[in-house]
């Protein structure tokens, strides 16, 4: 995993265009809250890909994070699955709920980017993770729920921490999918 790399492509997008991403993780994040997170996944990865189009420099589009609506009853029932799994590994004591969360970190960009259904993006995602230093995905989760929740105390905070944090998810998801480590 290149951490420096997709943490500078994540700022990177946010430096070219910070109205564009800081609105459409605002709108991301609020649709999320006001569906309480039946749209999560479906916004994460519309602005994922908000994301990578503003740090390719490519033309962007407010619809951008609408992208993947047509997937809102796989991601869903995808986004519903990994929830109740990471909660029933939470309950027994908080190492077994984060494994989880980072064996299926990249289950939603194989869905909306592979156009893979439900158990295959969880296969995939797992052996991707599995291969790519599953600890240091763990360490990942953690930190990336500290800093969303540190930025959800600051009122706005999340509004800048929600973007960087799927991006930097999709561009290590797009680093292992290059390095050919997971190929589809």
């Amino acid at each position: 995993m290149k951490i420096k790399e997709a943490v500078e492509k994540s700022l990177l997008a946010v430096k070219k265009e910070p109205v564009y991403i800081l609105l459409c993780g605002l709108t991301a994040g609020m649709l999320s809250a006001i569906t309480l997170g039946i749209l999560f996944p479906v916004m994460s990865v519309g602005l994922a890909s908000a994301v990578k189009k503003a740090s390719a420099g490519e033309k962007t589009d407010f619809h951008d994070i609408f992208e993947f609506m047509n997937l809102i009853a796989p991601m869903f029932g995808l986004g519903l699955l990994i929830m109740l799994m990471s909660a029933a590994g939470l309950v027994f004591v908080i190492f077994p709920g984060l494994l989880i969360m980072a064996l299926f970190i990249y289950a939603p960009y194989y869905m909306a980017f592979n156009k893979m259904g439900i158990i295959d993006s969880l296969k995939y995602s797992a052996k991707t993770a599995v291969k790519n230093n599953l600890m240091g995905h763990v360490v990942i989760v953690l930190v990336f729920t500290l800093v969303n929740l540190l930025g959800m105390q600051v009122l706005v905070g999340w509004i800048i921490t929600f973007p960087i944090s799927v991006g930097f998810i999709y561009f290590l998801f797009e680093q292992n999918l290059e390095s050919g480590k997971e190929q589809v």
